[in-house]
């Protein structure tokens, strides 16, 4: 990005208390982090680390989940719950699941959520409803 659309004194990596933490990622969004081509890639990278789950996959959404859902207009849509950080490092393409963070209202409404089973999001637009079609774990 030209510096014509910055602030002068905007700082070019996150700061000292934000790059302390480790961040959660899933092992695909970590690989893609890793190809490069991400802003601020570098400062995540050391503090990434995959999450592996400590229990079986039980059928139920979690972290790392693919959620295949039918919203109340009948389009289909597989989203992966991810971390916040990961979002914008996830992969992005027509035929590829879109990356939610765990802590959106999307993310929020599809955690612990099995196949069969609804949920209903509050957004600003307005409440939406979920069928949920799929979970599948892909950790």
């Amino acid at each position: 990005m030209s510096k014509a659309f910055t602030k002068d004194d905007a700082p070019d990596e996150l700061p000292p208390a934000a790059r302390s933490s480790k961040t959660r990622f899933t092992a695909r969004g970590l690989a893609h982090l890793q190809g490069g081509g991400v802003r601020g890639g570098d400062v995540l990278l050391t503090r990434a680390f995959v999450e592996k789950p400590i229990e079986p996959f039980d059928g139920a959404a979690r972290f790392g989940s693919a959620v295949t859902v039918r919203n109340g207009e009948g389009a289909t849509l597989t989203y992966v719950l991810v971390g916040p950080e990961e979002v914008p490092a996830w992969p992005r393409g027509p035929s590829l699941p879109v990356a939610v963070a765990v802590e959106s209202p999307i993310g929020r409404a599809l955690l612990g959520k099995r196949a069969g089973e609804s949920a209903e999001v509050e957004l600003p637009r307005g409440p939406i409803e979920f069928e949920v079609l799929a979970v599948d774990d892909e950790r």
